[in-house]
């Protein structure tokens, strides 16, 4: 009876560190898996978030790409079209001077009277028009060419082209007083002239050297808007000449050389339908 509790004993006593054993590697390897798995887990998801940081990096770089495409891409059509416009422009002011001897502008503009100041002026005195057809003067301004009206009546034009402007710009400060002067002398033209066609042409620009020396000139461009608006409201026409190549400017960036006036001419009586 001894020896078999003895036995029992001894196989509880072999037992139980065995159980504890394999209850403990039970539990390590239980855990171990949680680890695992817990890791795995982590590792997948940030494995996602890392994935979803890239494709959101890469659609934002590739937005930021389209982005960068589209504005070179207006840029570069923008650009395009000033360089088409300029051609264009430069075009209306270069036309062929053999072509322009040719034309008999006497001929051409005999039922026409230009007014203007110093800068019109020049047509007869480089010979290019007949006194009949000028009626300009140095230092002439809107409010001051009201004296000139009584010549114009005389010559009984079918059409009249007024220029002003270039002396007006350092006689006004502002470009409403501009239009007031050149409205009173639009409407007694058209007053004493009612079947005469009456044209108003822009202020062509002067150079930079000009400007340095005249701030005022810095006022052209709002003058040219405000003159535009009167010709609307008045119902007349208005004559945008635009701007003249550099090289047909005299030293001093105001005035023209004698080539440039055949090209003016050629764009007024297209203009005029003459």
């Amino acid at each position: 009876m001894k020896k078999r509790l003895n036995k029992k004993k001894v196989i509880i006593v072999i037992l139980i560190p065995l159980v504890v054993v394999f209850t403990l590697l039970t539990v390590i390897i239980v855990e171990g898996k949680k680890h695992g798995n817990s890791s795995s887990e982590e590792a997948i998801n940030n494995k996602e978030s890392d994935d979803k940081h890239d494709i959101n990096e890469n659609i934002k770089n590739g937005v930021s790409d389209i982005k960068k495409l589209e504005v070179k891409s207006v840029e570069k059509i923008q650009a395009q079209i000033n360089s088409i416009q300029n051609k264009n422009q430069e075009n209306k002011f270069n036309t062929n001077n053999e072509s322009n001897k040719k034309i008999d502008y006497e001929t051409l503009f005999e039922n026409t009277v230009i007014m203007g100041d110093s800068r019109t002026e020049s047509l007869t005195e480089y010979g290019i028009l007949s006194s009949s057809s000028v009626v300009a003067y140095k230092g002439r301004t809107t409010a001051k060419a009201k004296d000139d009206v009584s010549t114009i009546v005389g010559l009984v034009p079918s059409k009249v082209i007024m220029t002003y402007g270039m002396n007006d710009l350092q006689l006004y400060s502002n470009s409403d007083d501009f239009i007031k002067s050149y409205e009173t002398l639009i409407k007694d033209v058209k007053s004493k002239l009612p079947n005469s066609k009456i044209y108003v042409t822009s202020i062509l620009p002067v150079q930079q050297n000009a400007v340095e020396e005249e701030p005022k000139f810095n006022k052209l461009e709002d003058f040219n808007i405000a003159l535009e608006s009167l010709c609307s409201d008045l119902q007349i026409e208005f004559m945008n000449v635009g701007t003249l190549n550099s090289k047909y400017y005299e030293p001093d960036g105001i005035h023209f050389r004698a080539d440039a006036y055949p090209i003016l001419l050629n764009l007024m009586a297209k203009k005029a339908n003459l």
